[in-house]
């Protein structure tokens, strides 16, 4: 039976030491080994996971060791992913004398929590749920259960609108205190195809189209906003690389972004997205 080695999603995209059971005593003696590690098999198979491992392999002159390694998995699925990671042994002629396996599980937390604000009866989203703002969704996926201040109904994430904003499933007119400290409980494990794509997306593109007014902010400091032709045609989107992120102002900066600043671009229209070259 292959042995399980169970861990957060965090651990994981940081790096864990994989440790292997020492090779049985009955491996064939010899002067040398040279150790491999390798990825077998990974799930789910989409989207894929990325799978590091360092060192992949060395030379060890002992028949008394515990093969270890350093694993790094990496998926935009935020569910539960399987790596079966191999453990190959071999002589100095290239023979294979131990072969082992290991399943690394890295899983999801159950809760997360995060100090944020509901924007209450304005700032409405996509088909009408409020909006949130939060430190970071790195740890948040549509279908968690946001509890906390003054929530008195089911509400759940419908969206993730961009790395500090979130779309509720319930609209608020109005909350005495629409700041407070909430608690977001994961109920499942699956995401949506098209919620793991933009997800994918968005740490390499900046989406401009309807749902933020064609803008787009950081540190609430106005980056980019689209101007369209047509003030009437709402169904063009504009993808933006992004590019250099590390470069803008942070708000303890002292400098600040120009007031207004006119670039002009190219680019081409594929199925109604402004693609900028």
């Amino acid at each position: 039976m292959i042995e399980s080695l169970n861990y957060g999603l965090t651990d994981c995209e940081c790096g864990i030491t994989v440790a292997f059971p020492e090779p049985p005593a009955s491996m064939a003696k010899r002067e040398e080994y040279f150790v491999y590690f390798s990825l077998e098999s990974s799930l789910p198979r989409e989207p894929k996971s990325t799978v590091d491992i360092s060192p992949n392999a060395y030379t060890i002159g002992s028949s008394s060791f515990a093969p270890k390694t350093i694993v790094k998995v990496n998926s935009v699925h935020r569910g539960e992913t399987q790596s079966l990671i191999k453990l190959t042994i071999k002589d100095k002629y290239n023979a294979v004398v131990h072969t082992n396996y290991l399943k690394i599980v890295c899983a999801p937390e159950a809760t997360a929590s995060s100090n944020g604000t509901i924007l209450v009866g304005s700032g409405n989203y996509g088909s009408g749920g409020s909006l949130m703002n939060v430190a970071s969704t790195s740890k948040l996926d549509v279908g968690m259960l946001v509890t906390g201040g003054d929530i008195d109904v089911p509400t759940y994430i419908k969206s993730i609108v961009n790395s500090t904003q979130i779309e509720l499933t319930q609209f608020f007119a109005e909350l005495a205190n629409p700041t407070a400290n909430y608690t977001f409980t994961r109920t499942t494990s699956c995401v949506d195809p098209d919620t793991l794509r933009r997800r994918a997306g968005q740490a390499n593109y900046v989406v401009l189209d309807k749902d933020n007014n064609w803008t787009y902010t950081y540190n609430d400091k106005l980056i980019i906003q689209f101007i369209r032709q047509n003030p009437e045609d709402d169904s063009i989107s504009v993808r933006v690389p992004a590019v250099n992120t590390s470069k803008l102002s942070g708000l303890g900066d002292k400098q600040d972004l120009p007031g207004v600043a006119i670039v002009r671009t190219s680019g081409r229209v594929t199925n109604d997205e402004y693609c900028i070259s």
